[in-house]
């Protein structure tokens, strides 16, 4: 296990932590249970019957603007490191390729004429949806990211940028394809950010969705415990709950996918469930 305080300036103990009295998914109440996450860190964790698990507490929000600008990515560079990977650089179009070939193969098949406009949620500095234009050409794309020196590479590629997170709800006008590629294992609230990006997306359109499959995870990084907890996953899932989220928040799959060594990443590609 890597020592934080070594590698990043970021502490812990230093900010504010909130309870989660309840499951964000089905309102069920949980002790919390000390783990030591893969960074170092002493976080709370709680896992539900409903197949659910999250930290609990989680850090404040500006505790985790704190974590994102100063630790995130030397932890996990650092981590790479130790696995003898090569670090990962903001706004690397290879590094988004194999999943940005996923949705762009798929969405040339749902949707491969008609412009459409295209809102990426957590879309850094744009580099996914750089692979997708290779095979599928939006007309229009609007990147929403909490970290500004990515969102300034999105502006440099074209793209039109928001400041924000997915929590944030931004009010948006409708998007005929959504993005959340990677970003539903950051969220404290994910019923309400499902809600949201349900409300914005425009008649007929869809939306592309993945997840952390994380038991599956867990066993392929052999882990003591059923899960590979982390300080940036507040939300733990798996297949079974993500469809349960989606039907309470309105949404209806279209079609599903695995990537991934060991195919521990799970993809949905969704439509408001009374669109058509």
């Amino acid at each position: 296990m890597m020592s934080a305080a070594a590698i990043s300036p970021f502490v812990y103990e230093a900010h504010q932590s909130v309870a989660v009295p309840l499951c964000p998914l089905c309102r069920r109440a949980n002790a919390s249970t000390p783990a030591t996450d893969r960074y170092g860190f002493l976080v709370g964790t709680s896992m539900c019957a409903c197949g659910f698990a999250y930290l609990n507490p989680q850090l404040s929000a500006s505790g985790y603007l704190d974590f994102y600008a100063n630790a995130y990515r030397p932890l996990i560079n650092e981590m790479r490191r130790k696995h003898g990977l090569s670090p990962l650089v903001f706004g690397n179009e290879e590094g988004a390729t194999m999943r940005g070939l996923l949705i762009a193969h798929e969405a040339a098949r749902l949707w491969p004429v008609r412009p459409v406009s295209v809102l990426d949620v957590g879309g850094s500095a744009g580099a996914l949806l750089t692979v997708i234009a290779r095979v599928w050409t939006p007309l229009s794309v609007t990147v929403l990211d909490p970290n500004p020196d990515e969102l300034a590479q999105a502006a440099k590629r074209g793209y039109q940028t928001i400041l924000g997170t997915a929590e944030s709800r931004p009010a948006l006008p409708r998007h005929d394809v959504i993005v959340c590629a990677e970003t539903l294992d950051h969220v404290h609230d994910p019923l309400a950010v499902l809600t949201w990006m349900h409300d914005a997306l425009a008649p007929g359109g869809w939306a592309f969705m993945d997840i952390v499959d994380a038991s599956r995870f867990a066993r392929l990084c052999a882990v003591s415990g059923p899960y590979a907890w982390k300080l940036d996953h507040p939300c733990y899932w798996c297949p079974k709950n993500l469809k349960a989220a989606l039907l309470i928040t309105g949404w209806r799959i279209k079609a599903q996918a695995r990537y991934g060594d060991g195919g521990y990443h799970y993809a949905v590609w969704c439509e408001s469930a009374s669109s058509r």
